[in-house]
């Protein structure tokens, strides 16, 4: 119980000064109004790149995520040839058209697709090219697609979330934003922990 009380307080605090200076942590890159990034010399897969962040995070008493909606604004020194994940992702539900019902995974952003009628990623030439289950990584500044288990990031970058832990509950809309007739794959594709409570209350409490 101490240690959660802690950890909620570094938080609280961590949030505290960023909106308060308007400055970034040290470590990080202040990108453009406020826009936080912080990069790690690694190879990770895309569970294990969310997973990063979210102890990096943890380790300074704030919130990181895989960037998203700001994604295209990762410094160019950062990018190179590098293959940087993204938490935009078309896991959940996919469009015939494959321009459509990219998902931003950015806190506070679940349930917002993109819709190329009136807007688009700049995706690399060809791409997104596969039917299901795909993420979006960045690289030399294009976006590419790829079914989650297929690559391997070569460096990560997190982003400091200005929303607070915990956040509010967010309801997953099975026919949104496009009719989903068959539930179930395959292949288990996404990130998922495994726990063993005593009672389906106590599961869905976790």
């Amino acid at each position: 119980m101490f240690y959660r009380v802690h950890y909620l307080t570094l938080l609280v605090l961590g949030f505290w000064l960023h909106s308060s200076y308007g400055e970034c942590p040290t470590g990080f890159v202040e990108i453009n109004n406020s826009i936080c990034m912080i990069g790690f010399e690694e190879q990770l897969n895309f569970c294990d790149a969310n997973s990063m962040c979210v102890k990096e995070g943890g380790k300074r008493g704030l919130r990181l995520h895989l960037p998203g909606v700001n994604a295209p604004r990762i410094p160019n020194y950062m990018l190179s040839n590098n293959i940087i994940f993204t938490s935009i992702t078309a896991l959940l539900n996919r469009s015939r058209l494959l321009l459509d019902g990219w998902q931003f995974g950015d806190p506070g952003y679940s349930g917002q697709t993109i819709d190329s009628r009136h807007q688009t990623l700049p995706w690399l030439l060809g791409d997104p090219n596969h039917s299901a289950q795909a993420i979006a990584f960045y690289r030399n500044g294009s976006f590419v697609d790829d079914p989650q288990q297929n690559i391997k990031a070569t460096y990560l970058v997190c982003e400091l979330s200005s929303r607070p832990l915990p956040g509010s509950v967010e309801r997953f809309r099975k026919n949104w934003p496009f009719s989903l007739n068959i539930f179930t794959l395959l292949d288990s594709e996404g990130c998922f922990e495994f726990y063993n409570p005593v009672s389906f209350e106590r599961c869905a409490l976790t």
